[in-house]
This record gives C-alpha cells, structure tokens and sequence, in this order.
C-alpha cells in the first residue's frame, strides 16, 4: 500500500503545501521553499560548528579556522557523493552512532548515578536560577518549546523522506526513529546537566567535555569517528535538501529542466547554500542559537499554515485544495516570515517574545483568516491540478 504522499507525487514540503492546499501557486510554493531552506542552511551551520568544537579541542586550534575547513569539506563531499553518497553512508554511520549513544547513555548513568537532587543543588549553588523553570519569564520558554516541537514538526528531511517512501510501512518505520530520538536526547540534556554541574564553565562543549572526562579512549576514539560521521552525514542530508529547495521550488518548480541541468544547477546551489553555511556558523555564537533561527522561522510559520489551511480543506476535491483563497495563502506566508526574521533576528525585537516563533504564529494566523474573509477561496477559483509532472 502506497503512502499518501508517495499517491501524489509531492517532492518537498513547499510542493505539497502549494499544491495540496493552495492550488498550485507559485508565490506560496517559492516563499514556503525559501522558508524550508532556512533550516537547511542552519542545520549545516550547526555541524560545522560542532566539528569545529571537537577539533580544536583535540588540536587546540582556533575553531573559526576549522569552521571553514569543514565547511569546505562538507561542501565537497556533498556535491561529489550525491543522494547514493548519504544513503550508503548513513546507514553505516547509524550504526556505529547507536554504539556510541549506548556507550555514552552507559557512562553517564555510572557518573552521575542518576542523582537528580544532587545535580539540582549544584546548579542552584552556581546559579539559582539554572533549575527554576522560568528564570526569565514565560515567553522564553514557551518560546523554545514552540520551536523544538513545531521545528520538529517542519523538520524538511523528514518529510522528503515521507514523500519517497515507497509505501506506508516505510513511513511509519520514522514513528520508531522519532521514539529512540526522544530517549537520546533526554539523556543528552541530562548529560548536559551533569557537565554544568561537574564544571561551570563547560558551556555548549557538555558533550566532549564529558566524552574526554568520564569515558575510556576506546570511546572517545569511537566519538571522534561517530562525530564526525553523524556532522557529515547530517550535513550532506540538509545540503541536499537546501539544494531541491532552491531548485524544485524556487528556481524551477514547473520541472522543466532536464536532468542534466538540475545536476549541474544542483552542485552550483549546493555550494552556494554550504557557503551560507560557513557565514551563519562564523557568525552565529552558539549551535542552539542558529538552530533556533532557521526552525523558528520555518516552523513558526509553515505549520500554522498547513494546519489552518487543512482545516479549511475542500472536501469536494479529490485533492483536498484549502478553502482558503491564494491571496490568504499569500500574505499570510509572506508577512508571517518578513515578522519572523525580524523577530528571530533584531535584538530587542527577540527580547520582546522570546524569539521569533510566537509573534510568527500569531501574525500568520491573523493574517490568514483576515484576508481570507475577504478574498475568494482557492477551492472555488482553481481548477483540478496534474500532480504527476
């Protein structure tokens, strides 16, 4: 039994939210494009940096310097290896990470005991207001929450991935993915507790510092490979995906171009979204700030729209077009990522609401189902659409 998505033959998440549910609009399918692609970039950004930290960790060598290496590196790698590179390769790298995840989750048991009250009376002695749940206010948490789930949500990988899959199983296979992805990183928060706990000054370093500090070398061997690995391999996922973005849904969403040329014109966006990359980790203090950037954007605004504009869905149509009109769909994408960024990014703007996700809902919210009291609804304007181009 094929799965929904692969019945009709969506490509990214900008294709099914354009076609699904708006029509067919190019001006949605470009700008919900340019929205995936931040996380993307950001995403890539993010290994970069964390490679940067473990190497100069090891080679005490200025990590700005190896940022660059790196990003070259991924960028090569990326374009030469293509998507057989990432399919073969991380099915190996998977399973030396589950390895290492085991030893680790192993280690930190035996270091920490699991001594929560323990852990809680050294943050509280460091700082009180490292175990309080709002040390500054609602808005930043609730903020942060917003963004790991509705980021999580809008993550482009996974749904690509949905849309290849080639039957219902394979889909569902990500629920069990998603499952241990959950028990990992509860542990590696914990592991961060324990780290800040154990050494102040620790910082966004939590994880090699506890590696280097409470595992045998045969771990850290394995962690430095594992590393490595999981950076590339997330790296050439999300390069790849930045390059159908730029390509399937902003350059070329009519697929017009031959095989040949979206080869060509892959590698040179590829390059250019890796050389964004490089920008955004030199630029960018820390992994979770960038993260937070791209996911805020993306998901603050993607999913507010697919939900609204689902429950709108025209239930005539075999293809479920949205009741909500183009015009909505539109200037609810359009002014819902303009407020993002602005939020996301301008400093005082940020402090006001924690970030650029909750002011993002809203306003693509509002703007929606304002401009959609007025305007015509897509499912009465657009005729029936050929998903198999």
């Amino acid at each position: 039994m094929k799965s929904t998505f692969t019945k009709l033959n969506y490509i990214t998440m900008a294709h099914y939210l354009s076609d699904y549910l708006a029509g067919g609009d190019l001006f949605v399918r470009r700008i919900a494009g340019a929205a995936t692609l931040l996380p993307n970039v950001c995403w890539v950004g993010g290994q970069i940096m964390a490679l940067s930290y473990l190497y100069s960790m090891v080679f005490n060598i200025n990590p700005k310097i190896i940022m660059v290496i790196v990003g070259a590196v991924v960028i090569y790698y990326t374009i030469s290896g293509g998507f057989k590179a990432v399919v073969k390769t991380d099915f190996f790298q998977g399973i030396m990470q589950l390895a290492l995840a085991g030893f680790i989750i192993t280690y930190i048991v035996k270091a920490s005991g699991l001594n929560v009250s323990w852990i809680s009376k050294q943050l509280a002695v460091q700082d009180p207001k490292l175990w309080q749940w709002t040390p500054e206010g609602i808005l930043p948490h609730l903020s942060g929450f917003l963004v790991g789930f509705f980021g999580a949500l809008s993550n482009p990988p996974m749904w690509n991935r949905a849309f290849a899959a080639k039957d219902i199983q394979t889909v569902k296979a990500y629920k069990i993915s998603m499952v241990i992805t959950a028990i990992a990183v509860s542990f590696t928060l914990f592991m961060g507790l324990y780290a800040r706990a154990v050494n102040p000054q620790v910082g966004d370093k939590a994880t090699f510092w506890f590696v280097f500090n409470h595992t045998p070398v045969f771990v850290q061997a394995l962690a430095m490979v594992c590393v490595l690995g999981a950076c590339m391999s997330t790296a050439d996922t999300h390069l790849n995906n930045g390059g159908a973005n730029i390509i399937c849904d902003i350059i070329d969403p009519y697929g017009r171009m031959k095989a040949k040329e979206q080869v060509k014109y892959s590698r040179i966006v590829t390059t250019v979204a890796g050389i964004l990359a490089i920008g955004a980790a030199l630029t960018f203090p820390s992994v979770f700030d960038l993260g937070m950037f791209g996911y805020a954007i993306c998901g603050g605004v993607l999913i507010p729209y697919f939900a609204i504009a689902y429950l709108y869905k025209d239930k005539s149509s075999k293809e479920f077009r949205s009741g909500l009109s183009v015009t909505a769909s539109r200037a609810g994408l359009f002014v819902g990522t303009v407020v993002a960024v602005l939020f996301e990014g301008i400093p005082s703007l940020n402090k006001l609401l924690g970030g650029g996700i909750i002011p993002a809902i809203v306003v693509t919210t509002l703007v929606l189902l304002l401009v959609n009291s007025f305007t015509k609804s897509t499912a009465s304007t657009v005729p029936n659409l050929d998903h198999s181009s």
